[in-house]
């Protein structure tokens, strides 16, 4: 995956075999998608491989593609049901993925919420959100999955000093609530990690890591 769609630099998504670290090497030589991929993650579903992105354009904010086959890389004709937008088609941000489960990050909307959850286990014509929560004034820049809760990463670039991360019950998918909140300025907008039992923060100032026992 590259790091943004510039007009005439393309493609935007890569493929990597991995399988050995010390020798990583591209499969085929990208494909083009003519938008930002800001975060994404595979699910495997029967004998098929699907990518689910959270994208800069407004009318794929959650862009999904059949990568089953690597040299062959396909956006699938599912619709998504329409988030609306006051930020000019920035509104993907952030997506995970539990089971049959895809929770969802977007871009600060005046219009609807800014944290969503999705059942997956099967396609249709139009994948609805089933839940949804208000985070005010800040974008979802990233989603940690841990158990029954979900860490966030709430952020608005222009204003750093703003910046928190929130904890969220997710037990119930249709009904996600905010638990706790902890204002963190200068927080990187997809600085989080989890680990051992703690949650780790990478800051933009000093002190540049705090480790938290949730």
């Amino acid at each position: 995956m590259t790091n943004g769609y510039i007009i005439g630099v393309q493609p935007e998504l890569h493929v990597f075999n991995a399988a050995n670290p010390d020798w990583i090497y591209e499969l085929g030589t990208g494909t083009n998608i003519n938008t930002t991929i800001r975060d994404l993650q595979v699910r495997y579903e029967d004998d098929k491989r699907i990518l689910y992105a959270a994208a800069a354009h407004e009318d794929k904010e959650l862009a999904l593609f059949d990568v089953t086959h690597d040299f062959s890389i396909s956006e699938t004709p599912v619709a998504v049901a329409d988030f609306g937008s006051d930020r000019g088609g920035d509104g993907g941000k952030s997506v995970a993925l539990r089971g049959d489960f895809l929770y969802f990050g977007r871009a600060s909307n005046v219009n609807g919420p800014e944290f969503y959850v999705f059942d997956v286990s099967e396609h249709t014509q139009t994948l609805v959100p089933i839940g949804s929560g208000e985070v005010p004034q800040k974008d979802v820049a990233q989603i940690l999955l841990d158990g029954d809760r979900a860490f966030l990463s709430a952020s608005f670039s222009a204003t750093p000093s703003t910046r928190r991360i929130e904890l969220w019950d997710i037990q119930d998918p249709e009904n996600p609530a905010r638990i706790d909140q902890h204002a963190f300025p200068g927080i990187t907008t997809v600085g989080l990690e989890l680990a051992d039992g703690q949650l780790w923060a990478a800051k933009e100032t000093d002190p540049t890591l705090t480790i938290f026992a949730p």
